[in-house]
């Protein structure tokens, strides 16, 4: 009787056992499907970031924002193919004696490649003369300054407000009896043939490098030195770089009323005479009198942008 109450227990043990493995394999089996709906959720969520991701940048490149090694139709100024040569585009802008309006100056690039500018620069050329009747004969002279580069700002002007060059002192032999008979008082204190102004450049496209003109002041530094350019500026073959500029006063200009205190001497257009060699024989002591000297202080403005070209270039989409 013990023997077979042994075996029933032992049965019973072996069906409990079997009960649980067969418990443990239904959780098994549950895990591993909750898993798989994980690892398919994931991989749902996977798929709908690369499309995201696709949309995104699809719109990044509709709007140019993408990087240039992205985009087959953009092409860093760097990359571009061709032989690199140093080229100057140079612009002259006469600006006459008694000019204050604004004047236009224009550069049309040639067709053999893109020009790119890296720096910029600017100078005045004085192209000064006069002419002095006497004795019913009229003679052209050159001023001092004629020929010479003269500075694009009163900013740079060193000698500003000495009160003039020279004093008036009788000449000594071996001289010819001339002196300056202007009044120290009437001497400009400024550079001779200085110009100050604005600045304006646009491309051949009309798009303006500036929001407002640039006073010359500011589109170089020093006597002769030029200004880097923030980026690389490129132009097109065939573009047109046009400037304008707009003086901000007449070419040596008179100002002050010394002549309306002394009388015909000075005369109020003769302040700069002492920088360009201009003198009188004698005192004129007729108010009414005419000057003899007409003076023409003429001068050519020189815009320079300073880069190169790239020669055999491919044409830019």
């Amino acid at each position: 009787m013990a023997d077979i109450n042994q075996i029933i227990n032992a049965t019973n043990a072996a069906a409990a056992m079997a009960r649980q493995a067969i418990q443990i394999a239904q959780q098994s089996a549950a895990v591993a499907a909750q898993t798989s709906q994980v690892i398919a959720a994931v991989g749902q969520m996977a798929q709908q970031t690369r499309q995201l991701h696709e949309t995104v940048i699809a719109g990044m490149k509709v709007q140019g924002q993408v990087d240039s090694t992205q985009r087959p139709d953009i092409q860093r100024i760097e990359n571009i193919p061709g032989r690199r040569i140093p080229y100057d585009v140079i612009v002259r802008i006469a600006v006459g004696a008694n000019e204050t309006n604004a004047l236009d100056g224009q550069h049309t690039l040639s067709a053999d490649g893109p020009f790119v500018a890296v720096a910029r620069s600017a100078v005045f050329l004085s192209a000064y003369q006069f002419q002095v009747t006497s004795g019913g004969a009229t003679t052209t002279f050159n001023g001092r300054s004629f020929g010479r580069y003269r500075p694009v700002s009163s900013v740079l002007d060193l000698m500003d407000a000495q009160g003039g060059h020279t004093q008036p002192v009788g000449a000594v032999a071996p001289g010819t009896g001339l002196f300056s008979l202007v009044s120290t008082n009437q001497h400009a204190g400024f550079r001779t043939m200085q110009f100050d102004g604005t600045i304006e450049v646009e491309s051949g496209s009309g798009y303006k490098r500036q929001s407002e003109p640039v006073p010359s002041a500011l589109w170089a530094p020093g006597l002769d030195q030029m200004t880097q350019l923030p980026a690389l500026d490129l132009f097109q073959r065939g573009d047109i770089i046009r400037f304008r500029v707009v003086p901000n006063h007449v070419n040596n200009p008179g100002a002050g009323n010394v002549q309306t205190l002394v009388g015909a001497l000075p005369y109020l257009a003769s302040q700069y005479d002492t920088h360009e060699g201009i003198v009188y024989g004698a005192a004129v002591a007729d108010p009414a009198t005419a000057d003899i000297v007409v003076r023409q202080p003429d001068g050519i403005l020189v815009l320079a942008y300073h880069g190169y070209k790239i020669l055999a270039a491919p044409t830019m989409p």
